[in-house]
């Protein structure tokens, strides 16, 4: 672990554990604070009000050249104004962040200290969740090519913000589960946004609404909902471990009664 003291626009430094010197690589994290609730959300870059989702010419500068930009709530704002702002800069082409290593890193700003951790996340992951595609037409396409292979569709409903669903899909990816899924599933994912977006995907199969990310269903071939019970309790995909995942689709049954 690396203590780093932060500045105006805080910076994260490749901190010598020997020397305690700074190596020449370093990058900014800017802090993007929310306030309000969703009919009146108000917003910070560090200390300056910040437009969104039209900042100045300067302000997008800055947060273009940043390493890193996180997202936090001041006192009770309402989480929609956190994840609009979010969304908004991402549709900057600025990647910004807000789940939990962005509170903390919060905290220890606010305390007069940055604490960067050491190594790789402790699970995969992967970014596929593109609210551009049309997602009727890839689950349409998944139901087509199950009927055609007789394996079951496996349809993921998350978001790249969420680090749950990026951490099952990341799992999927890897190779022993991904040689697994390949030969039983047909899988496509679907982005739902901060679950509001592509809702109707989810009550075709039956699911009314979505209480977090990732939903995961499993359908037959003839888009039947095998598993009605599970399908909404895979919130805390990331921190499962590889084998729970490969057993429960590898020996799955459907729920049906």
């Amino acid at each position: 672990m690396r203590i780093c003291v932060p500045v105006a626009a805080v910076a994260l430094l490749a901190c010598s554990p020997v020397s305690g010197q700074d190596e020449a690589e370093s990058h900014s994290l800017l802090l993007v604070t929310a306030s309000g609730v969703p009919e009146s959300c108000g917003y910070q870059l560090e200390q300056d009000p910040l437009a969104l989702p039209r900042p100045d010419a300067d302000q997008l500068a800055r947060l273009q050249s940043a390493g890193t930009v996180l997202v936090a709530a001041v006192g009770d704002t309402s989480f929609r104004c956190v994840t609009r702002a979010v969304d908004q800069l991402n549709d900057l082409g600025i990647s910004a962040e807000f789940e939990e290593k962005a509170w903390q890193n919060l905290r220890s700003v606010a305390e007069g200290g940055f604490v960067q951790q050491e190594g790789e996340p402790d699970h995969p992951q992967a970014t596929v969740y593109d609210r551009e595609r049309t997602a009727q037409s890839d689950v349409d396409a998944a139901l087509s090519r199950a009927q055609q292979s007789g394996n079951r569709v496996l349809l993921v409903l998350g978001a790249n913000w969420c680090h749950d669903s990026r951490g099952l899909a990341g799992w999927f990816e890897t190779p022993r589960v991904a040689r697994m899924l390949a030969r039983k599933y047909e899988v496509a994912y679907v982005d739902v946004g901060y679950r509001d977006r592509n809702i109707d995907i989810a009550r075709r199969f039956g699911i009314d609404e979505i209480n977090g990310t990732p939903t995961v269903l499993v359908l037959s071939p003839e888009g039947e909902l095998l598993n009605p019970e599970s399908a909404p309790t895979w919130r805390n995909a990331a921190s499962r471990s590889e084998d729970a995942i490969f057993d429960y689709f590898d020996s799955f049954k459907p729920e049906l009664d």
